[in-house]
């Protein structure tokens, strides 16, 4: 679909608008409500439409998946820095997902291998009904400190779809709990 629209775009739109207008379309969000409607109108010519279809065809490898074009480049925002950005450059893994689905993920239209823009940087569930039934995952890891062992922890859990569970019963926590952490204040 991506290397139909990606093929579509140009053709159909560039007697109607200019070049820049044509760009901004394939980062917009409602672009695929804009084409359809125009199909279904047919203000898009068939010939178009058909020339589009050929081209998306060309160089099509049908084993290639959504995550394998759809990359998540895990960087720190040091990472674009030239030369010193490679040391903050945690991974470039596939993402599901796009503007419009529930796993959200903002990219511009193109039929190549892209990164997104955008994306949900947490999951949480709760089962209102229990309070031990909460379930988190964050993009990354629990903490924010470069070095540290939780810094990037739960990639592995947000690429499978698991999640952590959070009960807070304090029964429950107790039961639970791996180990305890005990902060005692100390002299003045």
């Amino acid at each position: 679909y991506q290397r139909l629209l990606d093929a579509l775009l140009e053709p159909a739109y560039q007697d109607r608008y200019a070049p820049a207008l044509i760009e901004r379309l394939r980062s917009a969000a409602y672009v695929h409500d804009f084409v359809r409607e125009d199909v279904e109108s047919g203000r898009i010519d068939r010939a178009i439409l058909a020339g589009a279809v050929a081209a998306a065809e060309t160089g099509f490898d049908p084993t290639d998946t959504w995550g394998d074009l759809h990359r998540l480049h895990l960087d720190h925002a040091i990472g674009r820095v030239p030369v010193l950005g490679r040391g903050y450059r945690f991974g470039d893994i596939p993402s599901p997902g796009t503007l419009t689905t529930i796993q959200k993920a903002a990219h511009r239209v193109t039929g190549e291998r892209h990164g997104v823009t955008y994306g949900q940087d947490a999951r949480h569930i709760s089962d209102l009904s229990d309070m031990d039934a909460n379930h988190f995952v964050i993009l990354g890891g629990q903490d924010g400190w470069l070095g540290s062992a939780h810094f990037l922890d739960q990639i592995p859990l947000w690429q499978s779809g698991e999640m952590i569970r959070v009960p807070l019963r304090e029964s429950s926590v107790r039961a639970w709990a791996a180990r305890v952490i005990r902060v005692e204040a100390g002299a003045p």
